[in-house]
């Protein structure tokens, strides 16, 4: 006892820390059907986000205009930016802040890296910043960038040209370019540190390949490294009706905050939940219900990844650990989902013997290291805990805020949309009900044609007036009409059928 006479025992003092957290969990459980589409400033697709590390004060956007944005949420009513950067000739990828935030790193389709300097954010308030330094060392398209979770002059990138190189601004310390390349026999998709366990980083691969590698043995001299993975994670697929097994593109990936649960976003498939510590997916997010848990009316379109590259994100803003994951969808939404506890999913996690798997007559989907390995099949998260409306095209980002309950989504549009679960913001003003009415994917015409003729031959966005995206919109529309349908990845994704017994996908060279 305290000369209080309180108890100090941690279970008292705890007691508002859980009270606090329940409370944060049933609002963000509720959904966040407020919004308003504050963040302007773009005049085209939005490509890329990053919230500043800590506290989140910034947001960093770039897109296909070749302008950064740099939204400062301090503000009291966020609308503009109030910083732009410039520099890139070609289309923004990917954004990603250092350490300590005071370097912002941009990644782009014409394979340069330009960083730029936040430390003297007051000397360009009222001009563009330029890069303060620009590293060339890819021949393609940068796909993805990840900076060192505390030491502020290491990046690296994944490209299309099959190869991660380890950026490092200490001049001094810099050594060669074959040193400091990882190279690959197909294009990277993605890249990411474990924002926890540094010597750690995952990379993903337009092959269907998602590997955890060590930073010591995949960098520096030829005697202490190799390209072998310290593990690869199960991302082919198997079906009772196919003799086959289907290896989707990872397009992207992402951790959580504690670096222990991974997130593959599988092309024509659905995100793919991995725990650190076991190469086998432990669940699968998907749609095919209502938040409510009723069927999808007919003809109402659902969760769906067939175009455009998507991102998501872990999240639990002001929570102890990120209980959510949400993603963009081809049907002018955005999806989040409550995550169960690790343990949960693995306990409920099922594994089937080949012996045991059905030959024919059976759609069911699981993962399998090799035709005549033993399937895995997930937690299938068929509901969401809600979707995120407001958008007229294809969504691509998903972002939770670190710490205020905020989520940001962007995509096709010119505009980035901030969500809320509550009207009330400490840095937005005027958020109002966002209206569940999704716009409906029009059926083509010789008209619609000849407009997406147009926005291929002028520009995505660009000759636009006021405040729409009118060309933009109908040329994302003419490739949903064409490409938007889910393509069954075991004709067109599939694996040798007369893969070897005792072979498996992770034997492939990575």
């Amino acid at each position: 006892m305290s000369f209080t006479g309180i108890p100090t025992s941690p279970r008292f003092v705890r007691r508002p820390e859980i009270i606090k957290e329940k409370t944060l969990r049933n609002l963000l459980d509720a959904g966040f059907a407020y919004s308003r589409s504050s963040l302007l400033g773009h005049s085209s697709c939005v490509n890329a986000l990053a919230f500043s590390n800590g506290d989140g004060r910034f947001l960093a956007s770039g897109g296909d205009d070749l302008k950064i944005q740099l939204f400062d949420f301090q503000q009291e009513d966020l609308n503009h930016p109030s910083w732009s950067f410039v520099g890139p000739t070609t289309n923004i990828f990917s954004l990603a802040f250092s350490a300590n935030n005071t370097h912002l790193y941009c990644g782009t389709t014409g394979r340069k890296l330009y960083q730029y300097d936040l430390a003297t954010l007051e000397k360009i308030s009222e001009f563009p910043g330029s890069p303060i330094e620009v590293f060339d060392d890819h021949s393609d398209t940068i796909r993805d960038l990840t900076c060192h979770p505390w030491q502020n002059e290491l990046a690296m990138t994944a490209s299309e040209d099959g190869r991660i190189v380890l950026h490092d601004s200490r001049v001094e310390t810099r050594r060669s370019s074959a040193q400091m390349t990882l190279q690959n026999d197909c294009e990277f998709t993605g890249v990411r540190w474990n924002p926890c366990m540094d010597n750690l980083f995952a990379t993903s691969d337009n092959q269907g390949r998602v590997c955890l590698r060590d930073i010591r043995t995949s960098f520096g001299s030829a005697l202490n490294r190799t390209r072998e993975p310290l593990e690869q994670f199960v991302t082919s697929l198997s079906k009772p009706s196919r003799a086959v097994l289907a290896s989707p593109e990872a397009s992207s990936i992402v951790w959580d905050r504690e670096g222990l649960r991974l997130s593959v976003t599988l092309l024509n498939f659905y995100p793919t939940i991995y725990t650190l510590s076991d190469p086998h997916p432990i669940a699968v997010c998907k749609g095919t219900v209502l938040p409510d848990g009723s069927p999808i009316p007919d003809g109402e379109r659902t969760y769906a990844n067939a175009c455009t590259i998507k991102h998501g994100s872990f999240g639990g803003p002001s929570l102890t650990s990120d209980a959510y994951y949400g993603a963009g969808s081809d049907d002018f939404r955005g999806y989040v989902w409550k995550i169960p506890e690790t343990p949960m999913l693995l306990e409920q996690r099922k594994e089937i013997g080949v012996d045991r798997w059905p030959l024919e007559g059976d759609e069911t989907i699981a993962f399998a290291k090799s035709v005549h390995g033993i399937r895995y099949q997930p937690v299938s998260l068929s509901q969401p805990l809600f979707r995120l409306n407001g958008h007229k095209s294809i969504v691509n980002s998903v972002l939770f805020h670190p710490s205020l309950l905020h989520i940001v989504t962007a995509g096709i549009e010119r505009h980035v949309i901030l969500h809320s679960p509550t009207k009330s913001s400490p840095c937005a003003k005027n958020l109002a009900l966002t209206s569940t009415t999704v716009r409906a994917l029009p059926a083509g015409s010789a008209e619609d044609h000849s407009r997406f003729l147009r926005a291929i031959s002028s520009g995505l966005g660009t000759n636009d007036s006021g405040g729409e995206d009118a060309e933009t919109i109908v040329l994302f529309d003419e490739i949903l009409r064409t490409e938007g349908e889910a393509r069954d990845i075991f004709l067109s994704r599939g694996c040798d059928e007369s893969e070897d017994e005792d072979e498996d996908v992770s034997d492939q060279d990575v």
